[in-house]
């Protein structure tokens, strides 16, 4: 189907369009992980994160328990 827009001069133009936000993935990402919505989760997975990189130093030895 051919939709044709009228303007007011009687000149048939195309419908505005709204800008696209940007399609880089690294912002996508940024954005993603610090908005409000997603902050417990984020903050979950970085203390969940560096808890692992913790114990897996020799610094985690001292919770062994002594066998």
């Amino acid at each position: 189907m051919n939709r044709q827009y009228i303007s007011m001069g009687g000149q048939a133009s195309p419908p505005r369009r709204a800008k696209r936000s940007s399609k880089n993935p690294f912002t996508i990402a940024t954005n993603a992980l610090f908005y409000s919505e997603n902050a417990e989760i984020t903050r979950s997975v970085a203390i969940f994160g560096l808890a692992v990189a913790f114990l897996s130093t020799g610094f985690g030895e001292a919770f062994l328990v002594p066998a």
